[in-house]
């Protein structure tokens, strides 16, 4: 629920078992630094119990605004789906590939005129002479590029994007959720940044000078005569059972869609992985356990199955 409609509206039972109120809610940080103080003196004073819990009120932890999250979550997957896009891209040209042996390299003198007129005239030199282009590979090489290069994409995007929306849903402040979601954009760019100062200037210079592999063909549109390319304009760009078709696909929203479904396939995943739903419909969180090695398990990145924690929960919903 939303905090302005508590502490009288439905769902405003927070984690620690009480009402949510505007004057009580905390951050998650100030929320455990409290509830600690807070048993601290429990321990030290258990005579004094119902005094200090009434003085030393927690409160508790909570959203600031829900709307602003989903806001953040929107913009984040504006971030990540251009990066999933070239991935996309670079199955496809992997697909499109002829499936044999060519070169990618060629020297390439002008056919009009002798080698050394040409670079004097242009001003080239051996270098320019020299052309990279997108080749074709054999089918051992595009089966090593999937699993080397394309697997590992779209795997680091998927846990990039699971864990990014991990952290901004559990990000409780306006400002921390504002911030938290650059931080993460930025995270998107440290491929360019280590490309950038790692690559050689001959590996920038052959893909600055890489030519366009074309994935399409023009065969039937270079042999029309003019009268034949009239009609087809007609019949494609003029004809009436086309024209409202042409209207939808220009008003509808492909890409603004695509972001949207993505967002609501990983939001569905936090809740489903995170959250139980009560009979009143409500989410609350899933029991925590503690992780019984805190040591950095890379398989842990990937899958909760090998992440090894204790059976008993450090913490679960109180019942209402």
């Amino acid at each position: 629920a939303s905090i302005t409609r508590c502490p009288d509206g439905p769902n405003c039972r927070g984690p620690g078992g009480t009402t949510y109120t505007l004057s009580r809610l905390r951050s998650f940080d100030a929320y455990t630094t409290r509830v600690f103080f807070r048993d601290a003196l429990k321990s030290l004073f258990p005579d004094r119990e119902a005094e200090i819990g009434a003085a030393a009120d927690p409160g508790e932890y909570g959203l600031e605004d829900y709307y602003c999250r989903l806001m953040c979550a929107l913009l984040f997957v504006m971030g990540v789906v251009d990066d999933l896009q070239k991935t996309l891209q670079l199955a496809f040209l992997l697909y499109a590939l002829p499936t044999q042996c060519e070169s990618w390299v060629r020297y390439e003198t002008p056919d009009w005129g002798p080698r050394e007129e040409a670079k004097l005239l242009h001003g080239w030199t051996e270098l320019d002479l020299v052309k990279f282009k997108v080749a074709g590979m054999t089918l051992q090489w595009k089966l090593l590029n999937s699993v080397l290069v394309l697997l590992p994409k779209v795997l680091i995007w998927m846990m990039l994007v699971s864990t990014g929306f991990h952290f901004l849903m559990e990000t409780s402040g306006i400002m921390d959720l504002v911030i938290n979601c650059m931080a993460l954009k930025f995270v998107l760019s440290l491929d360019e940044l280590v490309f950038s100062r790692m690559a050689t200037h001959m590996t920038k210079y052959i893909l600055e000078h890489m030519e366009d592999l074309p994935l399409f063909h023009m065969k039937s549109e270079d042999g029309e005569t003019l009268d034949e390319a009239a009609e087809r304009f007609r019949h494609e760009e003029l004809s009436h059972s086309h024209y409202w078709t042409r209207i939808a696909r220009m008003l509808v929203p492909k890409r603004l869609i695509y972001i949207f479904l993505i967002m609501a396939v990983f939001l569905i995943k936090y809740y489903r992985h995170n959250c139980d739903c009560l009979e009143d419909g409500s989410c609350v969180s899933k029991p925590i356990y503690e992780p019984v090695v805190v040591s950095y398990n890379p398989l842990a990145f990937f899958a909760d199955i090998f992440q090894v924690v204790n059976k008993a929960p450090t913490w679960t919903m109180p019942p209402s």
